[in-house]
């Protein structure tokens, strides 16, 4: 898996309580292991979301969820190297043409977020608003109850660099751990 799309994730009155949640949460600046996020409102947990996945991915789950509005950072490019192996996004407003998620491959480390050193990691950190330093690999539209799900270590940012601010969207963070064969045939 690097990439993959879902529509139609949740079921329509999941979906709206989602939504009608999203209205009323209060969205302001978290830090997370040393990096400011801004407009970010943590949800306690999402035992649907854990349960689809294992579904589809036919393993357990362990991670955390946060509601995000708007394009902050505007355009920023970055990794999920320190939320865990796989990163999901539900579309929770439907912006499709003005809203989505973009992958980059950096021209000289490629798509991944292989860092190998603090000087690497400065370096990507410094490219990250440089649009010379990337190439443009993949767009998502960001469709309404659409849960986009990719490797965290793929570099990516929202598409466009600038759009709605009503823009709302459900991150999910995730380690996965293979069923044991011997007890999960």
């Amino acid at each position: 898996m690097i990439v993959e799309i879902f529509d139609d994730f949740c079921p329509e009155a999941d979906l709206e309580k989602r939504i009608e949640y999203a209205k009323t949460a209060e969205f302001k600046t978290h830090e997370f292991k040393g990096v400011e996020y801004e407009q970010i409102h943590p949800l306690p947990s999402d035992r649907f979301v854990m349960k689809e996945m294992e579904y589809i991915y036919e393993g357990h789950f362990e991670g955390f969820h946060v509601l995000r509005k708007g394009h902050h950072p505007t355009g920023w490019i970055h990794a999920d190297t320190n939320c865990g192996g796989m990163a999901g996004v539900l579309y929770l407003t439907d912006h499709e043409e003005l809203t989505g998620t973009a992958f980059w491959s950096h021209v000289k480390y490629g798509q991944r977020a292989n860092i190998e050193n603090e000087e690497q990691a400065a370096e990507i950190n410094g490219d990250a608003n440089d649009p010379s330093k990337w190439r443009l690999v993949k767009i998502v539209k960001g469709m309404k109850n659409r849960m986009l799900v990719y490797d965290s270590q793929l570099f990516h940012s929202v598409w466009p660099r600038v759009g709605p601010e009503d823009r709302v969207v459900q991150c999910s963070f995730l380690n996965f751990k293979p069923y044991d064969e011997d007890i999960n045939p």
